[in-house]
Formats: structure tokens, sequence, C-alpha cells
């Protein structure tokens, strides 16, 4: 049985901003990196436990097409999704938003 995905607010801010700027570089390519980031939920969601854990309990998972990863935590029976962080990002600033 696959996990709850549940993406906290920061992370759909992230996602709201990546998808902004790269709606504003070239119509419909926004709606490519909603695809992605959506792809890559369901895998983590079916696979929670395959991506590399990266610091304590969060591991992360990078996107396919675009430079960016997804950075989040499992419980039980939830997968959180904390981030979802362009790579040239410093990959653990995200944690001091917790």
């Amino acid at each position: 049985m696959s996990r709850r995905l549940i993406v906290l607010p920061p992370a759909e801010q992230d996602i709201l901003e990546a998808y902004q700027w790269y709606e504003s570089h070239r119509d419909g390519l926004g709606d490519d990196f909603l695809l992605t980031v959506e792809a890559a939920f369901s895998a983590i969601e079916v696979f929670p436990d395959h991506a590399p854990l990266t610091y304590k309990n969060y591991r992360r998972y990078s996107l396919s097409r675009f430079p960016y990863f997804v950075f989040y935590s499992t419980t039980e029976k939830t997968v959180d999704v904390h981030a979802v962080y362009h790579s040239s990002r410093d990959p653990l600033s995200w944690i001091d938003r917790q």
C-alpha cells in the first residue's frame, strides 16, 4: 500500500514560483514543469524509500527534465514534501523554513 503524499505549503510555494518563472520564459514550459513534478510525486509515493537519504531523515529525488530536487520525509502513513528546490541552490537552505 502506498503512503499518502502531502505537499507542505513551502513546497507548494516553491512549485508556484518555478512554474511562473518557466511560464514567463516560454508559454507551456511551466505546464511541462508541473507534469514533471507530478510524475516525480507519483514515483515517490509508490517507492518512497528509493531516493537517497541526504540529511537526517530527508530524502532527495531528482526531477528528470528540470534541474530541481524534491526534498521529502516519510512516516508510516505519509510522504511529506518539504521543498522543491533548484539544484544550484544550497541544498539544505530549505531546512531553515521549517
